[in-house]
């Protein structure tokens, strides 16, 4: 697949995940769309821009997602904001998400096929993680923002566990994330996290601001 320019990149790959990592800082929610009709994910996304959430992943978990990818990707070019797909474990899933309009990849674990290919793309991507062999794996590939996945059986606790062996890494927690522990893994040090439906009837503003809150402290702490 040709490489092309995004939302994230003007020049080059690093460029690509220096963006991606900033705007995931700048609201550290990554909103995950899962089983949802086009339609009702449409309203489902409206109302999560409008609530300050800048990032939204679309989970390839039915057949009608790429319809969905499609119809979110041209709302949030209206916004100037970028749509990912997530749930992505082939190559050919990657490539038709992007050739969809689709800015950044995630994935539920590490493929080392799929993560290259988003390297030569030049496209931001977040393998998922559960171990330190996996961190090590895809710190080869020279990615330093990770998925880590399912964050509700690691917990917060974990991403303490591992800035000692990888200082340089940060993680978004992923399944299992809600309103409740949220912040827990932020003070953990993770970068964001992905919440699906737990988002729900959160207070979402008021979640963002607090996820901040605990952010910069831990970016202080550093």
């Amino acid at each position: 697949m040709a490489k092309r320019a995004y939302t994230f990149s003007l020049v080059t790959h690093d460029r690509a995940e220096d963006r991606f990592e900033a705007s995931l800082r700048a609201a550290p929610i990554l909103a995950i769309l899962r089983d949802l009709e086009p339609a009702v994910a449409v309203r489902r996304a409206e109302a999560l821009w409008d609530a300050g959430v800048n990032l939204l992943e679309v989970s390839l978990a039915n057949s009608r997602a790429f319809e969905t990818l499609e119809q979110l990707v041209a709302r949030g070019a209206q916004r100037g904001l970028p749509v990912g797909v997530g749930t992505v474990s082939r190559t050919e899933q990657l490539e038709r998400a992007l050739a969809a309009g689709a800015e950044f990849g995630v994935a539920p674990g590490f493929d080392a096929e799929v993560a290259s290919t988003a390297k030569a793309i030049g496209v931001p991507f977040l393998p998922g993680v559960a171990t330190a062999s996996e961190i090590q794996q895809a710190t080869r590939f020279d990615y330093r923002v990770l998925k880590m996945f399912p964050a509700s059986h690691l917990g917060p606790d974990w991403v303490l566990a591992m800035k000692g062996p990888f200082p340089s890494i940060r993680f978004v927690p992923t399944g299992g994330v809600t309103a409740s522990n949220a912040v827990r893994f932020m003070e953990a040090g993770a970068l964001a996290v992905a919440m699906g439906s737990s988002l729900g009837e959160t207070d979402i503003p008021a979640l963002l601001r607090r996820l901040r809150e605990a952010g910069n402290q831990t970016a202080g702490d550093r």
